[in-house]
């Protein structure tokens, strides 16, 4: 449960999409949710805006420079651990080239996301990128 003393985290993450592939990476064994996959992100900084907390995170965990296009989605949601306040921005690369990646991250189909193991907070993101992202795709190219 939530409470002022107790504020939820607040996490950016990044939907990096490239050619019809979303960027998605699998947390850690030391981490919490070890072994889920994962798109880029990570704990704002005091202050940070969701946006920049998305670009600052996605250079660190990936190497990618990354360009917020527009919020997808923002919720609360609580974990066994706490409660992260989850801000999705779907995103597109600066690089033109985003081949060298960090990290344990890959580019993988939209239509095989739906076989990974993501955790629960990200099921509105998947279903709107499963329903969505072709037609967003060809408006934006």
């Amino acid at each position: 449960m939530t409470s002022p003393a107790n504020p939820p985290k607040r996490i950016g993450i990044g939907i990096i999409l490239r050619d019809g592939h979303v960027l998605v990476g699998i947390r850690g064994s030391e981490t919490v949710l070890a072994g889920k996959h994962e798109f880029p992100g990570g704990k704002c900084l005091s202050g940070e805006e969701f946006s920049a907390c998305v670009i600052r995170e996605c250079l660190e965990e990936t190497g990618l420079s990354v360009v917020p296009i527009q919020e997808i989605d923002q919720r609360t949601y609580s974990y066994e651990h706490g409660s992260v306040a989850l801000s999705f921005w779907l995103c597109r690369t600066a690089n033109h080239d985003p081949q060298n990646l960090k990290g344990n991250f890959q580019w993988v189909p939209v239509a095989e996301l739906s076989r990974l193991n993501f955790p629960e907070a990200n099921r509105v993101v998947l279903d709107w990128l499963n329903r969505d992202t072709d037609s967003f795709i060809e408006n934006r190219s």
